[in-house]
């Protein structure tokens, strides 16, 4: 989701805005948060100036590789070699599906 140009120079609006549409993203995804604020689910949240991606999380790790949001903007972060070669058998996108709520 992109926030309208208009907002780049009034903080107070463009943070109402992120507020709002977290929310909605959170609301679309069926995302449970409760009454004191806690979110009932896990997910990855990543944002830039120019958008903004909410993707619900069923689990951290595919094999013994922990995905988080910067996996879902195509940067896999892994300690050995043996785990490079693992996730390229298997396949960047199919790790990434794994980790999904849907998955």
């Amino acid at each position: 989701m992109a926030p309208p140009p208009t907002l780049r120079n009034r903080p107070d609006d463009a943070a109402l805005w992120l507020h709002e549409t977290y929310r909605a993203m959170l609301d679309a995804l069926r995302i449970e948060v409760a009454a004191d604020g806690q979110v009932q689910q896990g997910y990855n949240l990543l944002l830039t100036e120019d958008w903004m991606l909410l993707v619900p999380r069923s689990r951290e790790r595919v094999g013994d590789v922990s995905v988080n949001a910067l996996g879902f903007a195509g940067m896999l972060l892994v300690k050995r070699r043996e785990q490079a070669q693992w996730l390229k058998r298997q396949g960047l996108m199919n790790a990434l599906v794994a980790v999904t709520a849907e998955g």
